[in-house]
């Protein structure tokens, strides 16, 4: 009885002093205290940060002359707080109000940035968030080490993609992650096809692939592709991919696992290229040839008498000025190809 009336006690104390705080917090939104723990420097984001969400954060935020980069007495940021404790969306608050993406704090005597710190508690979200922000700069090294040199080389956190890699970051991550299975390079200007090379190489193991916007590469890159046969998923629109290298590639995985196969404006690709798909890739349910100048009625009525012709849930196939009885009717590509629900998947 004396131990139930002890947790009583404390649960009751525990409530008292979080709702004495919680009216600290707000009477600070409205003026009336100032910030929170001066001897610490803790402001009140700081304390939305590990503790009371964003909520109240979003009210503070619009206050003016507030510093979403303030830093207590440990040297930490609202934003590196947000991201120990692992929470999404007080993150992504402090990113859209133009939190510094790339702060290096000593705080604890952790010395990181937020991606660093992301990477370490293996956050994935975090990651991704921190990775689309503009301005971030993945080759911090405040340590004398960058965020990728703090990635398991294997384990939950297997992908990785930022239009800010560079051929040396994408060795980094090559090296460090032969388990890697989604790797999304879409729109990364400074990658060339070496390291698309290694990446054929070296990473036998990845299921999904993304050169979207990719038009600096040439055909040696694209030749590499055969060696990785386990691809489920394939996007290679605005690439100057050319037939070769589409049915190396599908050959040596016959028959393939792929599941999604974007070859949108690939302006190189003819019939073969989509023979190739009706002959190996029994298992394709999306794949869009849109803006393919080069194919014609004959092989799309070859891909529909396939055996993916019949798997294929999501079709685009307009543009194809050469089989214009298709490209230009949904209606009839609905009756070819009876499974189809969709067959307009870039808008």
């Amino acid at each position: 009885m004396a131990r139930m009336g002890t947790r009583c006690c404390m649960s009751r104390w525990q409530h008292q002093l979080a709702e004495r705080k919680r009216r600290c917090l707000l009477g600070w939104c409205r003026g009336q205290v100032r910030p929170l723990q001066p001897k610490r420097r803790t402001c009140a984001l700081h304390i939305c940060a590990r503790r009371w969400g964003v909520v109240a954060a979003r009210r503070i935020i619009r206050l003016p002359g507030v510093d979403v980069n303030a830093r207590d007495i440990y040297d930490s940021t609202p934003l590196g707080d947000a991201v120990r404790e692992e929470d999404v969306a007080m993150t992504k608050l402090l990113l859209e109000s133009h939190a510094d993406p790339n702060c290096f704090e000593d705080a604890y005597s952790r010395g990181a940035t937020p991606l660093i710190l992301a990477v370490l508690i293996k956050n994935r979200d975090i990651v991704r968030l921190l990775l689309s922000t503009p301005g971030i700069d993945i080759h911090k090294a405040p340590l004398g080490k960058k965020a990728v040199d703090f990635a398991p080389s294997q384990g939950p956190m297997r992908e990785i993609g930022c239009k800010f890699l560079s051929n040396e970051t994408v060795q980094r991550v090559v090296g460090r992650g032969p388990q890697l299975q989604i790797l999304d390079l879409t729109r990364c200007p400074q990658v060339t096809d070496s390291s698309i090379q290694m990446v054929c190489e070296c990473l036998p193991n990845l299921r999904v692939f993304r050169l979207y916007a990719m038009a600096q590469l040439s055909g040696k890159a694209f030749t590499a592709l055969a060696g990785l046969p386990l691809l489920e998923e394939l996007d290679l629109c605005g690439c100057r991919v050319e037939d070769p290298a589409i049915e190396e590639f599908l050959s040596a995985a016959s028959p393939s696992p792929l599941h999604t196969l974007n070859l949108t404006w690939c302006p190189a690709l003819t019939d073969r290229s989509m023979l190739a798909v009706a002959q190996c890739c029994p298992r394709v349910s999306w794949l869009s040839f849109f803006g393919n100048t080069n194919m014609t009625s004959s092989a799309v009525e070859a891909l529909a008498s396939s055996a993916c012709g019949r798997s294929l849930r999501f079709l685009d196939i307009r543009g194809l000025t050469q089989a214009a009885q298709y490209s230009a009717d949904s209606q009839s590509v609905r009756r070819l190809f009876p499974s189809v629900v969709e067959t307009e998947l870039h808008h």
